[in-house]
This record gives C-alpha cells, sequence and structure tokens, in this order.
C-alpha cells in the first residue's frame, strides 16, 4: 500500500501534509501508511480510496486496475 500511496500522492503535486488533511488524518498517520509501518483503519482506507478516486482493492496491491468499475 505504502508504494502506491505515494505515487498517488506525488501524481497529484501533494505534500503528505496536504494528502493527509484531504483524506482526513493526520499527518504522522499518512506517513506511517506510506512507510508502511501502520495499520490501516477501514475508515481511513475508504476515505482515501474516495480522494484518490481508486478503489480500495488498488490501494492494498490486491490489484493493478486503478479505476473505478
Amino acid at each position: 500500500m505504502q508504494t502506491r500511496l505515494k505515487e498517488l500522492r506525488q501524481e497529484r503535486g501533494l505534500t503528505p501534509s496536504q494528502a493527509a488533511l484531504a483524506a482526513g488524518i493526520t499527518r504522522k498517520t499518512y506517513l506511517r501508511y506510506e512507510e508502511g509501518t501502520g495499520r490501516v483503519k477501514l475508515a481511513a482506507l475508504v476515505r482515501l480510496a474516495d480522494f484518490y478516486a481508486c478503489s480500495m482493492e488498488y490501494l492494498l496491491g490486491h490489484t493493478d486496475i486503478r479505476e473505478l468499475p
């Protein structure tokens, strides 16, 4: 998940703080997700997928298809 989060954030030209604010989580939590050291809560996963307009499965690395059906 960490690789996907970082890629998506960088594609949008966002800082970790900006991405965290948009997803409704703290910067520290967002950075933990990007580093792969934090456990992602379901609510945060949903918000991140909505924010990045992709599926939760894409964020988690279960599929390489980014687009939502």
